[in-house]
């Protein structure tokens, strides 16, 4: 059951409660059908990050040991195709066995009963290196510092075989 959320001041209850017992609002249903659901028996979704052009990014908090994650879907058009359901559960495959400070962590991936495909990855606070270019022109000691980051994790995941498919500003969180 997805949760109802108080516009006021954003709380979420389940069950059958028409209003807040904080502030008195009438709940409403979220605008996103993820956003209060829990995946995987563990994972709830609080909000969404992003999202491209393969599906979005949540916010998500891990029930048991209480950890802010990242779960990113596959986008719902997607999961249709075999191909793209297959390289999207590779990928997430072949990223968690990277292991290296500057590629971001995969814990988990899976599908649930639905069809709805995810991954599991560490959350990560900061910005985007594309977020940094839009203010302007990078110093360029600081540059090369990302550069050299985005090498060496590069490097790691072509020493295993895995070739990213997707480098770009975006994808490169600082």
């Amino acid at each position: 059951m997805t949760p109802k959320v108080c516009p006021r001041c954003d709380a979420r209850f389940r069950g059958d409660i028409a209003t807040c017992p904080i502030d008195r609002t009438a709940l409403v249903e979220p605008a996103d059908p993820l956003i209060g659901r829990t995946i995987a028996g563990r994972y709830l979704v609080e909000r969404q990050l992003g999202s491209g052009g393969m599906g979005q990014v949540y916010r998500a908090r891990h029930q048991i040991i209480g950890r802010d994650v990242a779960l990113k879907f596959l986008e719902p058009t997607l999961v249709l195709n075999e191909r793209q359901r297959k390289r999207f559960l590779g990928e997430a495959r072949a990223a968690n066995q990277i292991n290296h400070e500057h590629i971001i962590d995969i814990t988990d991936f899976g599908e649930t009963e639905e069809g709805i495909v995810y991954m599991v990855m560490e959350y990560l606070e900061g910005h985007s290196l594309e977020d940094d270019i839009e203010k302007g022109p990078l110093e360029l000691r600081r540059a090369l510092r990302i550069a050299l980051q985005v090498a060496l994790g590069l490097a790691r995941a072509h020493a295993l075989g895995v070739v990213h498919r997707d480098i770009k500003p975006g994808n490169i969180y600082l």
